[in-house]
């Protein structure tokens, strides 16, 4: 019988990791903000839609390439054998070549018979044609995920951000194309592939079992088309947003997403490291409640510091920045609703995260089956109804209250499979940080409502806990 990790031991690795990232993400913030300024003032927002259209079509494929084999990996028990990280390496290599073929000759199809798609089939063709290399970086990061090792996931993650930026920016300054931003994709792309194998030296061997890949696969197939229900985000910007509001709106939402993307560094962190320290105590149900609502915590306390930050220094810096082709009260509004919508996310993506590690797969297909429905109607149903220079918030309405469905059945999940949560102190700091991205919207009265957080006993409590906390866990 597999003998558990002393809860002092795991306590640890896990807040060192967690610290780690968060660190190494932080810098990736700064780094990708300033990036993106830069990228943005130079290329202009119908470049960057272009380009983000591209992105978003390869992020979901990846999803579909990847079957959900990277969790099962990261989640099975410690004395997993090699030969499962063997076979999941054939049979990502083997269905990522097949699904970039069917993709390459999908995306001729579509820019041969499709008048004006011409540019965009060029860039999605050179940016796809990565994605069987993109699919096996997965085995070897899952072997560092899995001890832990964040730190080197951390660092060859951010040598990938800068990898990307540094040449895109000095492309984009040379040519000003969208090609800037593709050569910096690649390049991203190496970097990120080549550090998780050199990091862990890993080499394949020829290794096939049909009964062991199927089992492999019954796990996880419940859990990728969840995931491709939900990544329905990334396509819904070429295939909504953009024929039905122009070229522009989608150059700002994708600009904004990207913000937000980036400052939400510490939320994925705190989601990526919660899959392997939830396998370890997924027996013990009160521990693993614990741990989701510290979890919830933390992430709250992270992203409204994120966003509030962003929110108080872009109405000075954006104008600077960017320049007069983009309209800062534009990007402020729809980072506000998006920014409020994360946090809420925030409290339910780690409890789906734990979800998963239960095996509760139907729980959340059938959550993101809600979600998907729900957006695909709405974004359509509101923005025919509304004219052309407010659909753009119609899409950003109907993402929001598409996501609703979702949150009602994981919190009813979670509470049948594992237990209650108390959202209390969670909620209370959303309405703080709500109150604080609002302000330079609506009123700089609402930045008095940041008393709330230390006039309150319950929130000086727990932010002193958290804090003393974390400076034990650093110190050893």
């Amino acid at each position: 019988m597999e003998t558990p990790e002393p809860p002092h031991s795991l306590r640890q690795k896990v807040l060192k990791g967690s610290i780690y990232l968060v660190v190494r993400q932080g810098f990736t913030v700064v780094v990708g903000l300033v990036g993106m300024l830069l990228l943005s003032r130079l290329i202009g927002p119908g470049v960057y839609g272009l380009y983000s259209a591209a992105l978003g079509l390869f992020i979901y494929l990846q999803s579909v390439g990847l079957m959900g084999t990277h969790l099962y990996l990261i989640r099975s028990p410690q004395n997993i054998p090699p030969s499962q990280f063997h076979l999941a390496f054939w049979w990502l290599l083997l269905w990522g070549l097949v699904l970039t073929s069917g993709t390459l000759i999908s995306l001729w199809f579509v820019g041969h018979y499709w008048e004006g798609t011409s540019e965009f089939v060029r860039v999605a063709l050179a940016m796809c044609a990565f994605l069987p290399l993109s699919l096996i970086a997965y085995v070897p990061l899952a072997q560092l995920e899995r001890a832990l090792n964040y730190p080197r996931v951390a660092l060859v993650e951010s040598g990938s951000t800068l990898g990307f930026y540094g040449v895109a920016i000095l492309l984009a300054w040379l040519y000003e194309s969208v090609w800037a931003l593709v050569v910096g994709f690649w390049i991203s792309q190496i970097v990120l592939v080549g550090g998780f194998w050199w990091l862990t030296r890993y080499l394949p061997r020829w290794y096939w079992n049909g009964s062991e890949l199927r089992a492999m696969l019954s796990y996880s197939i419940t859990q990728a088309l969840s995931h491709w229900l939900y990544s329905v985000r990334e396509l819904a910007p070429s295939l909504i947003l953009l024929p039905l509001a122009g070229k522009e709106a989608i150059g700002y939402f994708a600009l904004t997403n990207r913000f937000i993307s980036i400052l939400s560094a510490a939320m994925y962190a705190i989601l990526r490291i919660s899959v392997a320290a939830f396998a370890h105590i997924q027996d013990d149900l009160p521990r693993l409640a614990r741990a989701v609502n510290q979890a919830m915590q933390l992430q709250t306390l992270a992203l409204g510091a994120s966003f509030v930050g962003f929110m108080v220094v872009a109405p000075y810096a954006l104008p600077l920045v960017l320049g007069e082709q983009w309209r800062t009260e534009t990007i402020l509004t729809i980072f506000a609703i998006l920014s409020i919508r994360y946090l809420l996310a925030a409290q339910f993506g780690v409890q789906g995260s734990a979800l998963y590690v239960k095996k509760q797969n139907l729980t959340m297909l059938l959550a993101n089956i809600a979600f998907a429905v729900s957006f695909v109607l709405l974004s359509y149903g509101l923005m025919f109804l509304l004219p052309m220079p407010y659909r753009l918030y119609g899409f950003l309405a109907a993402e929001f209250l598409a996501h609703i469905p979702n949150y009602y059945l994981i919190y009813w999940g979670f509470r049948r499979t594992i237990g209650r949560l108390d959202y209390r102190l969670s909620m209370l700091w959303i309405g703080i940080a709500t109150c604080l991205i609002l302000a330079p919207l609506v009123s700089s009265w609402l930045y008095l409502t940041v008393a709330l957080a230390w006039l309150l006993p319950v929130s000086r409590r727990q932010l002193a806990a958290l804090y003393r906390e974390l400076r034990t866990h650093r110190a050893e």
